[in-house]
């Protein structure tokens, strides 16, 4: 494995509890609840090997996926 793929293997890491607490924020039931559950597929996925991490639309999904954590983190306030 690549010293590139191990850093994204790593952002992915670093992005799943980041992603469940923004899931934790969206009111279930919601569209964006929903995108919040396909980005958690698929770091799951990618964690765990499944998923090509050569693939270049592969280090787009990451971006996409801490894109999304940072506009939920900026419009829903945090649930205590």
């Amino acid at each position: 494995m690549s010293l590139a793929a191990i850093a994204q293997k790593e952002r992915a890491k670093r992005l799943i509890p980041r992603l469940d607490a923004c899931a934790m924020r969206i009111d279930e039931g919601s569209i964006v609840r929903s995108h919040a559950m396909v980005y958690a597929a698929f770091l799951s996925d990618y964690v765990a090997g499944r998923i090509d991490a050569a693939n270049p639309e592969t280090v787009g999904m990451l971006s996409m996926a801490d894109e999304f954590c940072e506009l939920v983190e900026h419009e829903y306030p945090v649930i205590n």
